[in-house]
């Protein structure tokens, strides 16, 4: 947010799907959309990448689990790559 101004990726994306801004806020969106989710029926919504690898700096709402979005459920370094 360099010069007081969001990505461009934010400012622009037609479904209003990506936030910018402290982690602590992108995460509270995070949560409060993956239980939106599921008061509309999506069970098995999930917000990826909060604790995941120490956290992440990229969140994603899953809206149908993790696998179905070809998210790695508990990633892991592997040891010699």
């Amino acid at each position: 947010m360099d010069q007081g101004r969001f990505p461009v990726c934010v400012t622009t994306c037609p479904a209003h799907a990506e936030f910018f801004g402290r982690r602590a806020d992108v995460l509270a969106q995070g949560k409060a959309r993956v239980e939106e989710l599921r008061n509309e029926g999506f069970a098995k919504a999930e917000l990826y990448g909060e604790t995941e690898m120490g956290g992440l700096h990229v969140l994603s709402v899953a809206k149908y689990g993790l696998e179905a979005h070809g998210l790695i459920r508990d990633p892991r370094i592997t040891e010699g790559v």
